[in-house]
């Protein structure tokens, strides 16, 4: 199942953009030697690009390959490659992508030459968005995807031991950014390599626009609009308090050390993200790298450096921020206490049990537990939906694996303030600053 992680450059639309003959670009051509197919490439800034998809033919002793049954459009379309064949994991022309492939141990691969020609190399993330950033749209034209059903580009990023992450520009500098399983077959662009070496465009920088956008809210709707990636929250007020009604969506991508992304949808289906929000590591709804603000920098699980800011905005919209333990007692006690208040705080529907709740204040608790990620990197798994919702604070524990948060459970009314594993992710409700 494809899911979006984001799309906060794209346009909404299913059309795609065809493919560019301009003659208001010169183009340069190189030479396959394996096999003497030439590609067109364009440069911009200081790298080369290939505009064209590869079409070399992977297909070696003891390599399992699908390439034979591609269809006779491959000398237009290109052929697609399994992840392993795109990271080269059998070593055929270099050792940067060895044993890479569906269910294998992630290899980190960024920067591997992986199948593309000598010279050249399968592209990272990093790559990719300071390519999308360029100014001249008419020529990322030329990148825009021609076929509705073949659209994603492999990366060297993965996402897990099973699933990497694809790109898809959309012309100018729109995009869409997804996962998938390894074991799917797609297209491969290659970009020429860096003089320097091509290590130092493997973290992945935040795409500029985001971190410069802000947020609308309009308090006579009751809506928040997110400007980086456009998404709408209701927004309830409690008390002296005004809260988003509705679990956080944005797609924040910042890897940790053993994981290539630190938010996720339920099941790593994106239409769980539009119906439940994502879950957020600590490190994320912190936003511990810092890309918004310097607030929540250096938080993260068993942290070395951290201090967070009364209001720290973490991954939240500009004006909003992650609340801190104090906050979340204040809410409680507003709505009657800790040994009651959950039945007011919760949805109506989607808790399992016969217990009834009156979502009386609009904030509409969804019983979305978390996220359970290993630090060491071996096994995550998701915890069912219906039985507990767990929310983010800002408010550090004095053992250093936890911070505290807000729980309930669907066999009672209770809502308390209680520590929560900062490798787990879970929920984020924002909280809007004050006047």
């Amino acid at each position: 199942m494809l899911a979006v992680l984001s799309s906060s450059s794209s346009a909404n639309s299913s059309s795609s953009v065809a493919q560019s003959s301009s003659d208001a670009y010169k183009y340069d051509y190189i030479e396959d030697s394996r096999d003497g197919k030439k590609y067109k490439v364009l440069k911009f800034g200081k790298r080369r690009w290939m505009v064209e998809n590869l079409a070399f033919d992977y297909q070696y002793p003891g390599v399992e390959t699908r390439n034979a049954k591609e269809p006779d459009s491959v000398e237009f379309y290109g052929r697609t490659y399994l992840w392993s064949e795109a990271m080269d994991s059998s070593a055929i022309f270099s050792t940067t992508g060895k044993n890479c492939g569906y269910g294998k141990p992630k290899c980190r691969p960024c920067g591997a030459r992986g199948i593309c020609p000598s010279g050249w190399h399968v592209p990272s993330l990093a790559e990719w968005f300071e390519l999308l950033e360029n100014d001249d749209e008419d020529k990322l034209n030329l990148f825009a995807v021609y076929r509705n059903s073949y659209r994603y580009f492999w990366v060297t990023n993965e996402f897990s031991s099973d699933e990497s992450y694809l790109i898809a520009p959309k012309g100018g500098q729109k995009y869409e950014l997804i996962y998938n399983r390894k074991s799917i077959s797609t297209y491969v662009r290659c970009v020429e390599d860096d003089a320097a070496g091509n290590d130092a465009m493997c973290k992945i920088d935040w795409p500029k626009d985001d971190v410069n956008k802000g947020s609308t809210y309009d308090d006579e709707t009751g809506i928040l609009t997110d400007e980086r990636d456009g998404n709408k929250y209701r927004v309830t007020e409690i008390g002296d308090q005004v809260w988003m009604a509705q679990n956080l969506r944005y797609a924040y991508l910042q890897p940790t050390y053993q994981l290539d992304s630190s938010s996720f949808c339920h099941g790593h289906v994106e239409s769980n993200c539009k119906s439940y929000g994502r879950y957020y590591l600590w490190s994320a709804a912190m936003d511990s790298a810092g890309i918004f603000s310097k607030d929540g920098e250096g938080c993260g699980y068993k942290w070395k450096n951290c201090s967070p800011k009364q209001y720290t905005r973490g991954v939240c919209p500009e004006g909003w921020h992650i609340p801190s333990a104090e906050e979340w007692n204040t809410l409680i006690e507003f709505v009657g206490g800790s040994l009651f208040g959950g039945r007011d705080l919760k949805s109506k529907g989607g808790w399992s049990g016969k217990r009834s709740s009156t979502d009386k204040y609009g904030f509409s608790a969804l019983p979305v537990r978390d996220y359970k990620t290993d630090p060491e990197g071996r096994s995550a798994s998701f915890a069912y939906y219906g039985y507990q919702a767990n929310f983010v604070s800002s408010t550090v524990h004095e053992d250093k694996s936890y911070s505290y948060g807000m729980t309930m459970f669907y066999t009672d009314d209770v809502v308390e303030v209680d520590r929560m594993l900062n490798s787990n992710a879970i929920s984020v409700r924002c909280l809007k600053n004050p006047d």
